[in-house]
């Protein structure tokens, strides 16, 4: 039986066997109800997969849906197409049009709700709320992911004891007499600031106007107290009630498409319902009672946070953002002011400098600016002498001292996301706290601290550009080669003259984490690269006179490695790099590979054209993801048999048999390898 088929077959059976009722309670009611719609669900994806076939799809949408809908005549608000105007379309063409309308294409249906009612001629049926997701590619390859709440009515026949869909739609209200009843039920002042969003007088007949209403601001209104009138705005977007007597807003956790929402200067207390509403980007609660944020930290949508004058502490605040670091959170509270209050006038006038801070006092916004703050600069600020007025500035990155009057560096015990120190031409005498940091640069040209001390937080961090020597470095740059200045100039595209290469751009080139030196350069050793600690990625092929590979030996956070077609002949000089996991040594000398054996990150290793005649010591490469040996002595492959992670392997015009090779095929199967 085919796939599709055989899909085909479960919707029937299961929707067979599990609609009707065995009795009348309630919790089995809903069970029951909570069953079909996940059968609708099921059967709107097997529409929705492209490797379902066409006739098995047809199926369903001439015969098979009978199962779960009541008839044919069945009407569907359109949600498969952005409209103004929402429109119904009968079950058949609603079901079509999934195949139609998408290359693929996923449901969800998460239910919160299931109500259950009497008809006006007291038949029993259900109204379901739940939040419909769908995830695909459509017709025009146009990627879309989005969310609305929907709603469906089921009814049940006794007779039969069977449960059917009467009706799937949006809005909440599907028709004009419902719509008239929910109209009149408003008050005064709701009935005006809808009119006001639709731009005219609402008629029962335009009830799709105010269902389609996307932004919403009653700010200042001094009527509205609650928002229960908005459950039905299921397209709402914008929704702005600041500074109004709202206190509840648990109605916002069935408006699934909000993703600005404004409501400072209320009564509000918790932000719990809005922590399932996933489009949710901007949020804020200034001079609120709020005191967690909590309920909305999982939201990933996020961009902006304001909770300015709130009760949240400023560790939560700190919390929060370590969560959701592509959101920007403005925040203020009384301790922050204090903060800004106590501090010494001449940090004062240096925050306003660099954050160019204009107001007096400054506002909650400045402040959480600061606060924020990855990069503080007090370069040249010499009666600045203690860093511990911004102690608790612990995001900070990037940190320079330069020519300040700062003595110690003990209030950054807590600064672990600190990357970047310069404390050149201060009277720091110890590296103290930073002691145990990894920094990417330290420079400490011209300060108390002993070189000795330097020496050693250079061994202890090895992967750290230390800057203490600055004319060591200086000369180094000018006793390089002619051809050795123009490849790190061109890596970090400076073009100024390279015999006076400014100190800001010396720093960038001994901070690269790439470079390709380019094939054919006349260099006759690598000696050069020793000094670039930072170096991720190099690329030496084609030099032709590179053999020692020693100047790399220090180089840890090296993770790819090309010195193909080179007249290499030792590997020793890798031993020590722990994070490697690309080395390309192809159409050089070398003829053992033991040296690299316990370098188990490696994932890529290409020997091909080498002198190698076994590859015993890759039998430890745990992680080993694809082997090329074309072109060499190999004779065996059973070191290879082990690892697990060995997806592609090249070994033709080797010593290997076809015995060789269909042994390890029947050992690995799922194993690609090229053979001939």
């Amino acid at each position: 039986m085919r796939f599709g088929a055989l899909r085909i077959f479960m919707i029937a059976m299961l929707i067979g066997n599990c609609l009707t009722s065995a009795n009348a309670q309630s919790d089995e009611e809903k069970a029951k109800v909570s069953e079909l719609i996940k059968f609708l669900e099921f059967t709107l994806n097997t529409l929705g997969d492209p490797e379902v076939a066409v006739g098995d799809k047809k199926t369903i949408t001439d015969q098979s849906y009978l199962k779960i809908f009541e008839d044919k005549n069945v009407q569907i608000e359109d949600d498969l197409s952005e409209r103004k105007v929402s429109i119904n379309k009968n079950v058949q063409s609603y079901l079509q049009d999934v195949d139609i309308l998408f290359k693929d294409v996923k449901f969800q249906f998460d239910i919160s709700k299931i109500e259950k009612h009497k008809t006006s001629a007291q038949k029993d049926y259900f109204k379901v709320t739940f939040k419909r997701t769908i995830t695909g590619t459509a017709a025009d390859d146009k990627k879309l992911e989005n969310a609305s709440v929907r709603y469906a009515e089921i009814n049940y026949d006794p007779a039969k004891q069977v449960y059917k869909v009467a009706s799937i739609y949006s809005s909440g209200i599907r028709d004009m007499k419902t719509f008239q009843a929910w109209w009149d039920d408003l008050n005064f002042e709701w009935k005006v600031v809808f009119q006001r969003a639709v731009g005219s007088t609402v008629t029962p007949s335009e009830s799709y106007k105010v269902m389609g209403i996307k932004e919403i601001d009653i700010s200042y209104n001094k009527y509205i107290t609650d928002l229960k009138p908005l459950a039905k705005l299921t397209a709402l977007e914008i929704l702005n009630f600041s500074s109004t007597a709202v206190a509840d807003i648990s109605v916002l956790s069935q408006l699934a498409n909000l993703r600005e929402v404004y409501m400072s200067n209320t009564g509000i207390q918790t932000l719990e319902p809005l922590k399932a509403l996933e489009n949710l980007e901007v949020v804020y609660f200034e001079n609120t009672a709020v005191k967690s944020l909590a309920p909305i930290t999982p939201l990933k949508s996020l961009k902006k946070v304001v909770c300015i004058n709130t009760p949240i502490d400023f560790a939560e605040i700190q919390k929060f953002e370590g969560s959701n670091q592509s959101c920007k959170v403005l925040y203020e509270s009384a301790d922050l002011m204090n903060w800004w209050n106590n501090l010494p006038l001449v940090w004062k006038e240096s925050f306003k400098e660099q954050f160019n801070i204009t107001s007096t006092p400054p506002t909650g916004e400045d402040l959480a600016r600061i606060k924020s703050a990855e990069k503080i600069d007090i370069e040249g600020k010499y009666n600045i002498y203690s860093l511990e007025p911004i102690a608790d500035l612990t995001n900070v990155k990037s940190l320079n001292l330069k020519k300040s009057g700062v003595t110690s560096l003990e209030p950054l015990k807590k600064w672990s996301s600190l990357e970047r120190l310069d404390l050149s031409d201060t009277h720091v005498d110890s590296l103290g706290p930073v002691n145990n940091l990894s920094l990417k640069l330290l420079v400490a040209d011209y300060s108390k601290v002993s070189k000795e001390e330097l020496a050693l937080y250079e061994n202890k961090h090895p992967s750290t550009t230390v800057i203490y020597k600055t004319m060591d470095f200086t000369i180094w740059w000018i006793k390089l080669s002619e051809e050795w200045r123009g490849i790190f100039g061109k890596a970090i595209g400076y073009t100024g003259p390279l015999d006076k290469l400014p100190l800001k751009n010396l720093y960038q080139i001994l901070e690269l984490k790439k470079l390709v030196i380019p094939e054919g350069s006349e260099i006759e050793n690598i000696t050069p690269l020793a000094s670039l600690k930072n170096l991720r990625e190099l690329k030496v092929s084609k030099v032709m006179k590179i053999s020692d590979l020693s100047p790399l030996s220090n180089l840890a956070k090296l993770e790819s490695l090309d010195c193909s077609y080179n007249p290499v002949v030792d590997l020793t000089p890798l031993i020590g790099l722990k994070n490697l996991k690309k080395l390309n040594i192809e159409y050089t000398r070398v003829s053992d590979l033991d040296p690299i054996g316990e370098i188990t990150s490696l994932e890529s290793l290409h020997v091909s054209g080498t002198k190698i005649n076994n590859i015993n010591a890759v039998r430890r490469l745990s992680n080993l993801n694809e082997i090329s040996l074309q072109n060499t002595s190999v004779s065996n492959l059973s070191p290879l048999f082990t690892l697990i992670h060995l997806a592609k392997v090249s070994c033709y015009n080797t010593k290997l048999s076809q015995k060789d090779v269909t042994s390890f095929k029947n050992t690995k199967p799922s194993c690609e390898i090229t053979f001939y």
